[in-house]
């Protein structure tokens, strides 16, 4: 009898990763492909961001961006194809968080008058997140890392801009401004007549 044979070749599967910025409210998200395919070459990627409320919730760029309009928990999937037409599929939670609330008062000092305590009142986000890092901004680019700084301005009589930049364990920033105005200290001073007593 006759017989035909043929060569089988079993491809293997592209294997499926990717990864992503952290996602706060307000920001865009970057998401990275780092699939790969042992092979081939990958030739095709389908995001689903699962943000079925937004407009733009599927890409087919390799390495695309999206942005999350709400604070949730986004299950992101990605299929990546060859050039073989062999496909594979992983799937991630995205959780776009809340931000700090940055809130900063202050005291001047008496002598010197330039001299301002500052004291961090800001909160944590819905999140619950702590507090972990602050960046104060003074006068010229002067800087603090400190929760709590004194500085010591230029002058006084004058106002000045502050900023501080908190910043949460999820990630998260947020700024405040501020104008400080500094006065001069209260100068105490009086004349009394010369009283005589009879």
């Amino acid at each position: 009898s006759n017989k035909i044979s043929h060569d089988v070749y079993v491809i293997s599967l592209p294997k499926t990763d990717f990864s992503f910025t952290t996602s706060c409210i307000g920001d865009t998200t970057f998401f990275t492909d780092k699939s790969t395919d042992s092979a081939g070459y990958l030739a095709q990627w389908n995001w689903d961001f699962g943000d079925t409320v937004s407009a733009s919730n599927s890409s087919d760029l390799q390495n695309p961006a999206h942005h999350y309009g709400k604070i949730s928990s986004y299950r992101t999937r990605l299929i990546v194809v060859d050039n073989y037409g062999c496909r594979d599929t992983t799937s991630k939670f995205v959780n776009v968080y809340d931000r700090p609330k940055p809130a900063f008062t202050y005291i001047q000092a008496c002598n010197p008058a330039s001299e301002v305590q500052f004291y961090d009142s800001s909160s944590q986000g819905i999140s619950k997140a702590p507090i972990q890092s602050y960046l104060w901004n003074f006068y010229q680019n002067d800087t603090s890392h400190k929760k709590n700084p004194v500085y010591k301005f230029f002058d006084f009589d004058t106002c000045y801009q502050v900023t501080l930049r908190v910043t949460d364990t999820n990630g998260c920033t947020s700024v405040d401004t501020s104008r400080v105005c500094l006065r001069d200290s209260l100068r105490i001073d009086f004349t009394a007549p010369q009283t005589c007593f009879t």
